[in-house]
């Protein structure tokens, strides 16, 4: 309503009624009052029945148990947005949204207070905001932590010295290993590094089978440091039930037996024979030996030298 043009704005409907703002929802408090009200003014003649009394306690109970659930993991929440760069629901007197870094947490009754480190009238200065505030979590790097990280990965690649390693390298090709023999470590601002002598390459690769119509698949598995490029051959021979290689040039071929080595490489063998004769081929490419830096994140497995 308005008075002399003057508009007054009321906290209740024309019938009395008490209008609920964002943030003043029922609570357990808002519970007990009207529960506290019921028996102060029920009808002696006709007292409240003890069985809906309980419930209406037990209800209470319940409430009061949510309430303290959803208090505690509020303020966990808040906890672990400390260090955090977080964007507010609130603004100054020139109108300019506030926002900055999360410094503690305080808990206050029922509210979760957030002290900031927000710039005002072109100062830094720690500012109490609600926990409600927030609108907006940035994820912004912390560089204590960061520094921390890569301290830890330091030393812990500093372990790997004198050791083998397997190691991505993308210049391989997907999946493709390096191996060799870590010199020593280093970093910078962002990554830690590995100086490591390569000897050769992990093969995992899939045979080409002669007869484009077989489904049998063989595999190739192992460490190749042999520094010249080596034509493998392996078939399966019929007449005797057994599996033979040869390599490069060789003309003679030789029995093979699951689990041998060649040059240190071995076969994944079909796990049913095949009913006629059949013949794979592969290329294994050499690594030439030479010494190459890759990121700590890069390595894959650490064993001895003489494994």
């Amino acid at each position: 309503m308005s008075v002399n043009n003057v508009h007054v704005y009321n906290s209740a409907t024309n019938r009395g009624t008490k209008i609920v703002k964002k943030g003043n929802e029922l609570g357990k408090n808002a519970f007990l009052k009207i529960l506290t009200a019921q028996l102060k003014y029920q009808n002696p003649m006709k007292p409240s029945d003890s069985t809906e009394f309980i419930s209406q306690m037990a209800q209470f109970a319940a409430l009061e148990q949510m309430t303290n659930l959803n208090t505690t993991m509020s303020y966990q929440s808040a906890y672990s947005l400390i260090g955090k760069t977080v964007a507010l629901n609130s603004y100054d007197d020139l109108g300019r949204q506030y926002g900055g870094q999360i410094q503690s947490v305080v808990k206050k009754g029922d509210d979760i207070l957030l002290n900031v480190l927000v710039k005002e009238n072109n100062e830094m200065i720690k500012k109490e905001f609600n926990l409600r505030d927030v609108s907006d979590v940035i994820d912004t790097p912390n560089p204590i932590m960061n520094n921390l990280n890569n301290n830890l990965n330091l030393l812990l690649s500093a372990a790997f010295i004198g050791r083998k390693v397997d190691v991505r390298d993308s210049s391989l090709g997907n999946g493709v290993l390096s191996i060799g023999k870590v010199n020593y470590v280093y970093r910078d601002k962002q990554n830690v590094y590995l100086n490591i002598d390569v000897i050769g390459k992990h093969v995992l690769q899939k045979m080409v089978c002669s007869n484009e119509n077989s489904t049998g698949t063989v595999e190739v598995s192992g460490d190749y440091t042999d520094k010249q490029d080596m034509e493998l051959y392996l078939r399966y021979n019929k007449a005797k039930e057994i599996y033979e290689y040869r390599v490069n040039d060789d003309k003679e071929w030789k029995q093979y037996n699951k689990g041998d080595k060649i040059n240190g490489l071995e076969f994944k063998l079909l796990k049913d024979n095949p009913i006629v004769d059949r013949e794979w081929s592969l290329e294994i490419k050499h690594v030439e030996p030479h010494s190459e830096n890759f990121i700590s994140d890069d390595i894959v497995k650490v064993s001895d030298c003489n494994e």
